[in-house]
């Protein structure tokens, strides 16, 4: 399914982002570098989009895992969690997102 998309963030890495964060549900989500500065942190409405900077270092907290769809490389990645779960400590590596070693 597609989902219209109502707001972008993150587009200073739109150019050479693989992990977009899509909301499809009311989540809060918050992204940190690898020495744990918060480089973003909203509430997402269902639309809003995020492009994740490149790199294996990010890990990112969801305050409704299953309200964010995560695609990586354009597939979508099985979801972090369920609805209204909060889910902290999510690697934004796309092997990892993808399930792969």
């Amino acid at each position: 399914y597609k989902l219209t998309v109502r707001e972008r963030f993150g587009t200073e890495n739109r150019k050479k982002s693989n992990v977009i964060l899509q909301a499809t549900q009311e989540s809060w989500v918050k992204v940190e570098d690898g020495r744990g500065n918060t480089v973003f942190s909203r509430v997402l409405v269902p639309g809003d989009l995020y492009y994740v900077p490149v790199g294996n270092k990010y890990k990112a907290t969801f305050g409704n895992a299953g309200g964010v769809d995560i695609w990586v490389n354009g597939k979508l990645a099985p979801d972090a969690g369920n609805n209204h779960e909060r889910k902290s400590g999510i690697s934004m590596s796309p092997k990892s997102l993808l399930g792969q070693k």
